[in-house]
């Protein structure tokens, strides 16, 4: 619910109304809860059969479509299940945030980090941890650059998501005119099970373990935010 309201930049005292919905909402414990976080059991609204709720809404959905249904009064708002940027030195640098309505374009300026820097090495990724091994890797290119001194290069990189969930990623330099792009099949779906219980039985792992100092890496192919 924190998440929730955090990227809808709302406050849980704004809201009115709670609607249940799915079968866990039956759950007499998950409703104390929900009324114990929102300060008041009135707040949860159980006039929605929550087993159908979503089958009627795409009920009402298909008919507005297939028939015209000018009395029946329903948006459907498809958004961004996770922010989507790439690799700096600095980071992950998000160009579309969470919970962006789709379709959307953003582009960002970017810059060379070393003299006579020839390409950058771009990554795609997605995920909110500003450290990029912590997020999924989506897809890479390379893009070359004219040789200029340290910060002097200009760099565009435009994230554009379409009506179908597909994204182009499209990488220009101002300085040449050259350009490479690539498109990506964004899956909103989430983890199995079985990937959850490896990942979080990774992390135990890797908590117990003393921390080894930092390696230098090699950034010559990285890019800074300009």
């Amino acid at each position: 619910m924190e998440d929730a309201l955090t990227g809808a930049k709302l406050n849980k005292d704004k809201i009115n109304s709670v609607i249940l919905v799915g079968g866990s909402c039956r759950i007499p414990k998950v409703r104390a809860l929900l009324a114990a976080y929102f300060g008041a059991e009135k707040i949860l609204d159980k006039a929605v059969n929550p087993d159908e709720a979503i089958a009627y809404g795409a009920t009402l959905k298909a008919a507005q479509l297939a028939f015209g249904r000018s009395d029946i009064h329903l948006t459907l708002l498809d958004v961004t299940a996770f922010s989507l940027g790439i690799n700096t030195t600095e980071g992950m640098s998000k160009i579309i945030n969470k919970n962006s309505p789709v379709p959307i374009r953003s582009t960002k300026n970017y810059t060379n980090v070393e003299d006579n820097q020839t390409s950058v090495f771009i990554k795609a990724y997605q995920g909110e941890n500003k450290a990029v091994d912590k997020n999924h890797l989506l897809s890479t290119f390379n893009l070359e650059i004219p040789p200029l001194p340290k910060e002097q290069a200009k760099i565009q990189v435009t994230f554009e998501i379409d009506s179908s969930g597909l994204l182009k990623v499209t990488a220009v330099s101002l300085d040449s005119g050259k350009s490479k792009s690539i498109n990506i099949k964004v899956s909103n779906d989430r983890l199995a099970h079985e990937e959850i219980s490896k990942l979080t039985n990774l992390q135990k792992e890797l908590s117990q373990k003393p921390k080894k100092p930092k390696k230098t890496t090699n950034t010559s192919n990285a890019f800074g935010i300009d």
